[in-house]
């Protein structure tokens, strides 16, 4: 009887060797590796990410001040004749 050990590990691509995991393309490190570690991800791409999306925010947040969010909706709003794009606008109250 084979060992199920090792039909798992060529059958999903699971290779280990001085302690590190291969999955398919991706390496998984053993708990007493001490390589240096690339950090670029976590302080360069993240940020990156992050200031281009909260820019992206506070434009649609000004679109949204902008935009009337009420309308009157005919039937009840019961389709099909109710659909949304068949709404009547309601202006938005004086302040």
């Amino acid at each position: 009887m084979p060992n199920s050990d090792s039909s798992h590990s060529t059958e999903y691509g699971l290779h280990g060797t001085d302690g590190m995991l291969k999955i398919g393309r991706f390496k998984f490190r053993g708990k007493t590796d001490n390589l240096p570690q690339d950090w670029w991800v976590a302080y360069t791409a993240i940020p990156l990410i992050a200031a281009t999306i909260g820019s992206l925010v506070n434009v649609l947040s000004i679109s949204a001040l902008v935009t009337r969010w009420r309308a009157d909706l005919p039937d009840d709003g019961q389709l099909p004749g109710g659909a949304d794009e068949n709404g009547v606008g309601i202006p938005d109250p004086q302040w």
